[in-house]
């Protein structure tokens, strides 16, 4: 099912609070949360996200999972009609997930526009216009996506979500001399300089929990 060709694909940060995950390890103890991550990731790696409800497919995750293949049908079958983590359209021949679905259809949009020639040009050429979902990329949005990879880091859908947020806030030139005076810093800080540009990011980030490095 190609799992090794998957790239570096985030786990939600509050996965660990999430309701139903808590209900998932009250059966499946954490050993069914890996389950759970395990079978996201390959979802992940298959071109439209979503796997075969087969015995093939149990006998395959079997392997990896170290179990047998009517325990991983039993696990699959909780995840879609007790814990609702996965999703099955009536007796439809395949298996998915909502919450990835809609994470990876933002970096979907990013990967189509940067194949037309990058994020702004692609913009101008109206192809904005083509894909509803794909006006969230806003021209100064697409300039925060841009000096972010260029100075941090791949995106993530999370981060997307941020960085709109940002956009919307923030002129594009403040937001470049700020990354520009704290190189190598993580997103994280960059929102407290901004938020506060005469305080210290990594007392604030202390106070509030959080780590520099986020």
């Amino acid at each position: 099912m190609g799992f090794k060709d998957a790239y570096f694909f985030r786990h939600d940060a509050n996965a660990s609070s999430d309701l139903k995950l808590k209900a998932l390890r009250k059966k499946y103890s954490w050993e069914g949360q890996g389950w759970y991550w395990f079978i996201v990731e390959g979802l992940r790696s298959e071109a439209d996200y979503q796997l075969p409800y087969s015995d093939f497919t149990f006998e395959s995750l079997s392997e990896d999972m170290k179990c047998e293949p009517n325990k991983v049908k039993e696990f699959i079958d909780d995840c879609i009609e007790k814990y609702q983590l996965f999703n099955r359209n009536g007796k439809s021949e395949y298996f998915y997930s909502e919450r990835l679905n809609r994470d990876m259809k933002k970096l979907d949009i990013l990967r189509e526009q940067r194949s037309r020639g990058g994020q702004a040009s692609a913009l101008k050429k109206g192809f904005g216009k083509t894909d509803p979902a794909s006006k969230e990329l806003s021209p100064k949005l697409a300039e925060f996506i841009k000096i972010y990879e260029d100075n941090i880091g791949m995106l993530t859908p999370n981060l997307l979500d941020r960085l709109k947020d940002m956009s919307e806030t923030y002129s594009v030139e403040k937001f470049r001399k700020v990354i520009a005076e704290n190189p190598g810093k993580p997103l994280s800080y960059i929102e407290k300089v901004l938020e506060n540009p005469k305080g210290k990011p990594e007392e604030k980030l202390k106070s509030t929990g959080m780590q520099v490095n986020e």
